[in-house]
């Protein structure tokens, strides 16, 4: 279901399947046809032993499957769980330029068979009803909101410029909203594990595994300021954002939307930080 032109797609993973199995894998593909519907696949894979499993899709795609992977080690710990690799076909593709998997799919399948397995830490956003694991990004603010306002097929159709013409509008009367944290007040946060957000634009660098952590202020009279610091020198260095020297931080405000890879999950309150857990992924 994710990115764009699925029907493409799908010779996209027959062609990839084959030059993995002519590179010595066997390869069963399974199909999810839904928003969630990698969960099932996921599940199958770790009950039948595979030793990988290969998320052809976005961010959101390999978020499901992370989950996942990070509860069956939570009640299996002695289990060799298959690790996560990607072919990217998302929106973004925000792990897959983490890890350096290049975008077109005989390039990244070939790139998959000369991959290692990593360990790879998760976030976490934790409420009352549970935790939700995450892999790239969490955010709560205006960008979060965009991400629970925007339709499937308007995404499905024109890829980020949907997102960019979905923030004009959703900006328009936005501000003031703030979100009261643990420390202080923001317009914004962004809690990022990689130093990319969106895909190829820029949050910040990664210091010694510690996640960026972002506190955006300002409202709609600096925000054009920071997206463009976001697509060229990154958004920590734009005027009214402040890197948190923290590596958790908790959302107090009610009712702010929440994003978690790219995909809607829920609203506030919630606490975001660096998770005990992790999965092995191909990088």
């Amino acid at each position: 279901m994710a990115g764009r032109r699925p029907r493409r797609r799908k010779a996209e993973v027959a062609r990839a399947a084959e030059i993995l199995e002519q590179g010595g894998w066997g390869v069963d593909c399974r199909e999810s046809d839904a928003v969630g519907g990698a969960r099932a696949a996921a599940q199958a894979a770790v009950d039948e032993g595979f030793t990988y499993i290969i998320g052809c899709g976005g961010d959101g795609t390999l978020r499901e499957i992370a989950d996942v992977l990070a509860r069956a080690g939570e009640t299996a710990p002695e289990l060799q769980l298959p690790a996560l690799g990607v072919l990217p076909m998302g929106t973004a593709n925000v792990l897959a330029r983490a890890l350096g998997c290049p975008r077109e799919t005989g390039a990244a399948a070939r790139w998959l068979l000369r991959a290692r397995r990593t360990k790879r830490l998760l976030g976490e956003a934790r409420r009352a009803e549970g935790v939700d694991y995450f892999l790239t990004v969490a955010s709560a603010g205006l960008d979060a909101e965009v991400v629970r306002r925007i339709g499937v097929e308007a995404k499905r159709k024109w890829g980020r410029l949907a997102y960019a013409e979905c923030a004009q509008r959703t900006m328009k009367g936005y501000f003031p909203r703030p979100i009261e944290y643990s420390g202080g007040s923001a317009d914004g946060i962004i809690f990022g594990l990689t130093r990319f957000y969106g895909g190829p634009m820029r949050l910040g660098e990664v210091h010694a595994g510690a996640p960026i952590v972002l506190a955006l202020r300002g409202g709609g009279s600096v925000l054009w300021a920071q997206a463009l610091a976001l697509a060229t020198v990154g958004l920590e260095r734009a005027a009214g954002v402040t890197r948190l020297p923290t590596e958790a931080i908790e959302l107090l405000t009610a009712g702010i939307a929440v994003q978690l890879d790219g995909d809607r999950a829920g609203e506030t309150p919630v606490w975001l930080g660096l998770s005990e857990r992790w999965i092995e992924v191909l990088g």
